[in-house]
């Protein structure tokens, strides 16, 4: 069965089981895209509160855990694509559905922490993800490769800047 949303998210469909029908009716459904996110989730007011569609059909997940749409569509709400899991897997499924590997996405397996000294310029520390070692910034450059974010470089200070003479 499919639903068309209204408001500014018009023309995408909201897709759930046949068996729904009478329930999904009731409602009139728009979409709703968390910022940062490129997926769209259907949404309705319900006693003065939001509803989500996939909420109406598998009901909230339970504390720390969140709803997966299998296929990576938010507006496909048939209860064979629904599953509660935790947000680690929720994540490690979204990167999987992209092709790309969680663990390993953007900071080539490091782990960064960006602290700020004195003078209020940041420091860069890279651990290796695995084993938790330190890892020096040359190493850290070779392994992010040209997807280091800016906020990281901003605090990586490799050996010959460090060494810089200013005339």
């Amino acid at each position: 069965m499919k639903i068309e949303l209204n408001g500014v998210h018009a023309g995408k469909e909201l897709i759930f089981d046949d068996d729904m029908a009478n329930e999904v009716s009731r409602y009139t459904w728009g979409g709703h895209t968390a910022p940062r996110s490129k997926t769209t989730y259907a949404r309705t007011l319900d006693n003065g509160g939001v509803l989500y569609a996939h909420h109406l059909v598998i009901g909230k997940p339970p504390k720390g855990f969140v709803t997966d749409h299998v296929n990576g569509n938010g507006l496909d709400n048939r209860r064979e694509n629904l599953r509660h899991v935790s947000q680690s897997e929720n994540m490690k499924a979204a990167f999987e559905r992209l092709g790309d590997d969680y663990d390993n996405h953007i900071r080539g397996g490091l782990r960064t922490t960006i602290k700020y000294l004195a003078d209020g310029t940041p420091k860069t520390y890279f651990y290796d993800r695995k084993t938790g070692r330190s890892v020096p910034p040359e190493e850290a450059l070779l392994r992010f490769g040209s997807n280091i974010p800016d906020k990281t470089l901003a605090g990586i200070r490799t050996a010959p800047e460090q060494n810089r003479q200013t005339d």
